[in-house]
């Protein structure tokens, strides 16, 4: 209880109401319907979990739609109406009948419903002889009326509220006395009345059992009679009449009471033929009916022995109903199946009998293929759905099952539903005839043994004469609606109302209110009579619920009904049957003819011959015919069985049949057939092996890729154990693996060989395989065959492989890479293998190399640095390329020693390596780790210190060397080269000399001049020898040896001036020359030096392409171009001092 508002919260009501009460209750929230709170009792009534039913909706419950549980919830929160009458849906699927009670309750600030529920399911019916004992009470109103009215002042009222006709009629016949129900129900006026016989209202035939009912009043002091009844208007109405003896004056007479029951003796003619059609159509369905009853009910629970239950229900339970289709599918007589017993079905297998039985009693429904026997020893599979059937206290007393033999169509797998329910009720209940009357406080002046007995019944109260009507009604909504009716009545207002009371039990009651009034006219109370009519309601919903499971069981079944008014040639039929014919129900009732109309005209005459000679000759009508749908002209196959109906001259008057549309079924039974080509083709032709075999490993197929894979052909397997066919071992062990097709048949589940199994084929050949085997089971899940799926790996194999070597391993050298060398270090890391070794290795000269003969030149001196390291380390070590010219080795359990002296191996063995000349360098750091706790980055960046430490050493003498040496391969290679950068060389001198330049400016000059076409050395031969003009392409790959030789020369601090000089000795004086388009003295002095000497020695020297000018010409051409192309001052001082000519 919340203290600071006095309002009781949600908490507050579970403890307080919820937890341990016995009856069913929860809360709804009115704007969504969610059900926000229960206790144990609805758990276990609905069969949930407290977490589950909290998920739930009034709609997951309520078998009515959303829409109209919306409506009944309103209905609730206004308190319009208390008490409802539902159907639930329980976990488990059942329907159960429910009382519900609801009150509008607020919770934290928020308006709920309070929901009560009461299971009224198994309600036992009052007897036959209670109910006769009542109306005799009832009968015997009249007598004590008259008694009373001599004692009485409101003796008038009390007749006058009687809602049916009351009368006094002397024993000849002769109407004495009636109310006013009586004038107003029949029509006749008081003058009228005064002059008539009872025999006045009732026919002839009628009038000799009113007769015998009149002296069975006098011998047995009561009597009653129901009867066709005429009124005025000569209208005959169905009445119940209870009567008593009454004796004035020694003069006898007879009085009662009459009650119309014509609406009730209607609704129970509909239920007994709906009863009638849904027998028509448990007897003419297509599909197999039956009813199996226990001899005696059972406990079926964790309670008690499953085991010994299970022998009571597969010995003892017995066949008691059974239909046509039923008996036809196993070959039988109804004699023969009736009585059968589960053991007795299930007698060649009584192991699946016990599976099947036991698991539809554990789950209470079951949808199962089964395979069974006919009369005939012939096996036959069903298809069944089957349904548990249980007593008032939950005890199994039988199952209902519908079943098709699928035997002919396996392949199919049709699921189609068949469900039918059988009506079963009592169209007999309790009417109860209540009298009181009240005075103006509500305390009793008068109750009748009825009202004192419903008074029990309903509120579980005791009244007495004077005790108050409002606290004896203990629902708080009855007795709002009491007090309304009454103070109705009292303020002089007679009215009727039909309403619901009763708190413990509740019922629903037509009652009369009438003011009674005193000699003077004074009210001074109110009457009521109230007609309990719970049964009348009841069997109407009962009727509307018979319709619907009629209609739902044949819409579920595809399954329609016909009947055929022979004579009038009129067809009624079901909405199934409409919807098969595709024709709109817009009438009651069509013409033979519009239906005969759709039957395509192949099938018509065998129709009409089926239709005479069911007339003629009772021939059985079972026909199949195809029609054109009215709706959409399309095509389909419909089978109608049929039988006729007589009247009691034996004169046929109508056919009833039934219609099922199987064009799904035969458009299947094609499908089907197209399908297993299909698959047969599409075995044939996919890449994957395919082996099928037999329950007992015996090879019955083979596709084509596997008679290519294994080298067997199909005719040659097929018969043979699939072990002599199909041979696999284990790729690393090459011991024998596992039979794939042995396993799945003792194990009754699919197996994958391992990815590393061998298929050794008919002629030796070994294939890498993968495979995977399946069972293939029949409907009733028994084993009848493996199917084994496999397919050549072999090249993904070797694909797989190398990919493998690939991640670990450099794609150019061989060597592990930089992955794989520092798992190698996570292995090696451990105290056993300390010492640990790690040795840094980089490349000296390698971008020299590169730039000079370009990388496929320095890709051969990678490689031959990786096979020297190879060669050079033990087994044990770990070698890797780690960068572009950068490698690592790790080297366990190895001193420092050792490892210098690695390093002087190194040094010295590299240095034999050549590479166009150049020999190779290495610079080499390492570091050895003795202690865990140092990572190998700490470790690497160590070793590399002493490396760059090596390399700063001697890379200035190894990138000298190299240089020389690929200026020696130019001009070893090519002759003219040498002659050409040594003439260029000694001109350079001479001109620098006559410019008068210091002596290191003469000495750089000359080296200038020899290496100044060095870039030359990465030029294609075929141009440097080309004896033709050049193209546009070669020359732009002509010019580009002076950015190549600037690249070579810039590598060494010795020549990194020469560099320069190199790389812009073609510019020109006017700025269009390359590589960078320097123009006057922009462009360095000793390349323009360069420029004019290297001009003069390539006109006066011979070229592949043309032969030497002469010098006086050479000298021409120098001073035609001084000062476009050539600095002016230069070529001046060379023509006239260098050459001597003026």
């Amino acid at each position: 209880m919340d203290q600071s508002n006095g309002k009781m919260t949600r908490t507050d009501i579970c403890a307080q109401l919820f937890k341990n009460h016995p009856d069913i209750i929860y809360l709804i929230d009115p704007e969504t319907s969610a059900i926000i709170e229960c206790n144990e009792a609805a758990c276990n009534f609905y069969g949930y979990s407290h977490e589950a039913m909290l998920t739930k909706h009034a709609s997951d419950i309520n078998t009515l739609g959303e829409e109209q549980i919306a409506a009944e919830i309103v209905l609730a929160l206004l308190q319009k109406q208390k008490q409802f009458y539902f159907k639930h849906r329980l976990a488990d699927g059942s329907i159960r009948n429910v009382s519900l009670v609801s009150s509008p309750l607020t919770i934290d600030a928020k308006a709920l419903l309070f929901v009560t529920v009461r299971d009224i399911t198994d309600e036992i019916a009052v007897t036959e002889e209670q109910t006769r004992d009542t109306v005799r009470l009832e009968a015997m109103i009249a007598d004590k009326t008259y008694d009373l009215e001599q004692q009485l002042g409101y003796q008038n009222a009390m007749i006058e509220s009687i809602p049916g006709l009351w009368y006094v009629f002397e024993r000849t016949g002769l109407m004495i006395r009636w109310n006013k129900n009586f004038e107003t129900i029949t029509g006749y006026t008081p003058d009228e009345l005064k002059r008539m016989t009872i025999a006045d209202f009732f026919s002839p035939a009628d009038v000799l059992r009113v007769d015998a009912a009149i002296e069975r009043i006098f011998t047995a002091r009561v009597a009653d009679l129901e009867a066709p009844f005429r009124l005025k208007s000569g209208e005959m109405r169905v009445f119940r009449f209870t009567g008593v003896p009454l004796f004035l004056n020694q003069v006898a007479y007879v009085t009662g009471v009459g009650m119309d029951v014509t609406l009730q003796r209607a609704d129970e003619q509909k239920l007994r033929e709906s009863e009638a059609l849904m027998n028509l159509f448990f007897q003419q369905s297509l599909t197999g009916f039956f009813i199996m009853m226990l001899d005696n009910p059972i406990v079926w629970d964790d309670s008690v022995d499953k085991e010994a239950a299970l022998d009571e229900l597969l010995y003892h339970q017995r066949v008691t109903n059974v239909n046509q289709a039923m008996l036809a599918q196993y070959g039988m007589a109804r004699e023969q199946f009736l009585n059968k017993t589960p053991a007795d079905l299930f007698a060649h297998n009584l192991a699946q009998g016990r599976d099947v039985f036991r698991t539809l009693f554990d789950r209470g429904r079951l949808h199962v293929y089964t395979d069974e026997r006919d009369a005939d020893g012939k096996s036959i599979l069903i298809e069944g759905d089957y349904i548990c059937l249980y007593d008032a206290q939950g005890s199994v007393i039988g199952h209902f099952g519908n079943q098709l033999d699928v035997t002919e169509r396996i392949a199919s797998e049709l699921e189609v539903k068949r469900a039918h329910t059988l009506l079963r009720s009592s169209l007999e209940s309790p009417k109860d005839l209540i009298i009181l009357a009240i005075d103006k406080n509500y305390d009793y002046l008068y109750f009748n043994q009825a009202h004192k007995t419903v008074m029990k019944h309903a509120y579980g109260t005791d009244i007495t004469i004077g005790s108050n009507l409002l606290s004896a009604v203990t629902s708080e909504i009855d007795r709002i609606n009491s007090r309304k009716n009454y103070d109705l009545a009292m303020t002089g207002v007679s009215h009727t109302t039909v309403e619901e009371y009763g708190d413990v039990v509740v019922n629903y009651y037509e009652s009369y209110y009438n003011p009674i009034r005193d000699d003077d006219g004074n009210i001074i109370g109110a009457t009521a009579f109230a007609r309990d009519i719970t049964e009348r309601i009841t069997e109407q919903h009962r009727l509307r619920d018979s319709e619907a499971r009629l209609s739902e069981a044949q819409e579920i079944t595809h399954l329609g009904s016909w009947d055929l008014l022979l004579g009038l040639n009129r067809v009624w039929a079901s909405a199934e049957a409409y919807r098969i014919y595709g024709i709109a129900q817009n009438a009651a009732f069509l013409p033979l003819e519009s239906v005969q109309a759709l039957v395509l005209p192949p099938y018509r005459a065998a129709m009409d011959a089926a239709l005479r000679d069911l007339i003629a000759a009772n021939v059985k009508y079972d026909i199949e015919f195809g029609i054109r749908r009215a709706d959409n002209g399309k095509i389909s196959y419909i089978r109608s069985v049929a039988r006729l109906i007589r009247d009691d001259a034996n004169r046929p008057i109508k056919i009833v049949g039934t219609i099922q549309d199987i064009t799904e079924r035969k458009m299947m039974e094609m499908e089907l057939q197209k399908e297993k080509e299909t698959v047969l083709a599409t075995l044939q032709s996919i890449g994957d092996g395919v082996i099928s075999t037999d329950a007992s490993g015996v090879i019955t197929a083979l596709n084509l890729a596997a008679e290519t894979i294994t080298g067997w052909k199909n005719s040659d397997a097929v018969g043979k154990p699939f072990d002599s066919v199909f041979h696999v071992m284990s790729e690393s062990t090459r011991i024998i693996a596992v039979d794939p097709i042995q396993r799945v048949l003792d194990t009754k589940q699919s197996f994958e060989l391992s990815n590393h199994t061998i298929l050794t084929a008919k002629d030796g050949t070994e294939h890498y395989i993968e495979d995977c085997a399946s069972p293939i089971k029949d409907k009733a899940g028994a084993i009848i065959g493996v199917v084994l799926v496999f397919r050549d790996v072999t090249e993904k194999k070797q694909h797989q492989r190398e990919i493998e070597h690939l991640a670990s391993h450099d794609y150019l050298t061989g060597l592990h890479n930089r992955r794989h060398y520092v798992e190698a270090f996570e292995t090696l890391n451990h105290p056993e293998m300390f010492p640990l070794g790690i040795m840094m290795l980089d490349v000296n000269g390698l971008k020299i190399i590169n730039d000079a003969y370009g990388h496929d030149i320095g890709d051969i001196a990678l490689k031959a640095v990786a096979d020297f390291l190879r060669e050079t380390f033990r087994a044990e070590d770990v070698v890797a390329r780690i960068g572009g010219d950068e490698f690592a080795v790790l080297l366990p359990c190895i001193t420092d020693e050792e490892l210098h002296a690695f390093k002087t191996t190194i040094r010295d063995g590299i240095a034999l390596k050549i590479v166009m000349n150049v020999p190779l360098s290495l610079a080499v750091g390492y570091e050895a780790k003795t202690v865990v706790g140092k990572s190998l980055d700490e470790m690497l960046k160590t070793a590399e210190n002493h490396m760059y430490r090596h390399k700063l050493a001697e890379g200035v003498g190894v990138r000298n060397r190299a240089i020389k040496a690929i200026l020696n391969t130019l001009t070893e290679k090519y002759v003219l080269e040498k002659n050409h950068s040594e003439l260029v060389s000694r001109y350079c001198v001479k001109i620098g000399e006559a410019m008068g330049l210091p002596q290191d400016d003469l000495k750089e000059l000359a080296q200038a001049g020899l290496y100044h076409d060095i870039g030359k050395i990465s030029l294609p031969d075929n141009i440097l020898n080309k004896p033709s003009a050049l193209t546009a392409d070669e020359y732009d790959t002509i010019k580009t040896h002076a950015e190549i030789g600037y690249q070579i020369l810039r590598a060494a601090d010795e020549y990194s001036d020469l560099a320069i000089h190199a790389l812009y000795h073609h510019e020109r004086w006017d700025g269009t020359g390359y590589p960078t388009g320097l123009a006057g003295t922009a462009i360095p002095l000793f390349s323009r030096i360069i420029g004019v000497a290297d001009a003069f020695e390539a006109m006066t020297a011979d070229r592949p392409y043309r032969n030497r000018m002469s010098e006086a010409k050479a000298v021409k051409e120098i001073a035609k171009c001084a000062g476009t192309q050539f600095d002016p001052e230069i070529a001046d001082v060379f023509v006239r001092k260098v050459l001597g000519n003026d």
